[in-house]
């Protein structure tokens, strides 16, 4: 159930959990659930990080998930 998972997602997220997998698990989540405007920001804040990290490669293939959820925008 995405639901539940997306709870237990973010509850970690909440309580200070940086792991990155983490971030991508929400953002499919919210994907799954069909709440595309929530992965959206999600799939951009997960490349963010990995920019941060500089991991540009997991960047890239966050922002094209990203583009997957609205090609047309």
């Amino acid at each position: 159930d995405y639901e539940k998972a997306l709870h237990v997602y973010e509850l970690a997220a909440d309580r200070g959990l940086e792991h990155l997998d983490l971030y991508r698990r929400i953002a499919l989540a919210y994907h799954r659930l069909g709440r595309n405007k929530e992965a959206l920001d999600r799939w951009i804040a997960v490349a963010d990080r990995c920019v941060r990290l500089d991991r540009r490669d997991l960047a890239i293939s966050a922002l094209r998930d990203a583009v997957g959820l609205a090609p047309d925008d």
